[in-house]
């Protein structure tokens, strides 16, 4: 979409389209629809054809037609359309974060782990069994937030993600950290596209372990990610 400039629109089916047929029509340029559930957007390289695909579903289904995409799935989306990229963030959903588990008050940190514990020291204190379901909620809402746009706090959220069984005192410390973390950075995100054309956006990929990083375990860590065109599309941090 970036890279080609395209236009993007985004729409809403009254109802979820589970399984039904769409109707399609050869084009000289195509285009490009992204569904998900009862959400889509249209990428075609004029607005006219947009239009034209538009009106095409509305003679089978009942739609809103939402303008220029501007979020999408809890996604902000930003273009620049002179430079053909696209910004993608959650910040939103990153502030909502905040508010939800009480951590507005937080001062801001520069980095997501807490660079006075060390890899393995978390998992120390006594256990609290009444916090886990508190504790997998942040785990669980960080999570998403690491794997869609935050590549920069997927470590910090796959270490506190071993101790979902039996969080400590000291984790429920060290929890707090990312919150502080993304309260300094809230609105970053990844930038996708950039004036090249599609044989020109390659694929490169990058791979890191910490061997026995874990003193208690012996275990290492790995991580990886790839990137398409310059801008990361997949990205992981396992023991």
């Amino acid at each position: 979409m970036a890279v080609l400039d395209l236009e993007c629109h985004q729409f809403d089916f009254n109802t979820a389209l589970l399984n039904a047929p769409i109707p399609a029509e050869k084009r000289e340029k195509g285009a490009l629809l992204v569904l998900y559930v009862d959400d889509f957007l249209i990428a075609a390289p004029s607005i006219t054809a947009i239009f034209e695909i538009r009106d095409q579903l509305l003679q089978h289904f009942k739609l809103k037609h939402m303008g220029e995409v501007k979020t999408f799935l809890g996604f902000d989306v930003v273009r620049n359309r002179p430079e053909r990229t696209v910004f993608v963030s959650q910040a939103r959903y990153t502030r909502a974060l905040i508010t939800k588990f009480e951590y507005d008050d937080l001062y801001g940190v520069n980095t997501p782990w807490p660079q006075d514990v060390k890899v393995g020291d978390h998992k120390t204190g006594d256990e609290l069994p009444d916090q886990q379901k508190s504790y997998i909620k942040k785990t669980g809402s960080l999570s998403y937030l690491s794997m869609d746009t935050r590549p920069d706090i997927t470590f910090t959220i796959n270490k506190l993600c071993e101790a979902n069984v039996k969080p400590t005192a000291d984790l429920l410390t060290v929890m707090k950290h990312p919150f502080r973390y993304l309260i300094k950075n809230t609105d970053v995100g990844i930038v996708l596209g950039g004036k090249l054309s599609p044989p020109n956006m390659d694929m490169k990929a990058f791979g890191d372990a910490s061997y026995a990083d874990d003193p208690m375990t012996r275990h290492s860590t790995g991580g990886h990610i790839v990137f398409i065109a310059g801008g990361p599309v997949y990205w992981k941090s396992k023991k």
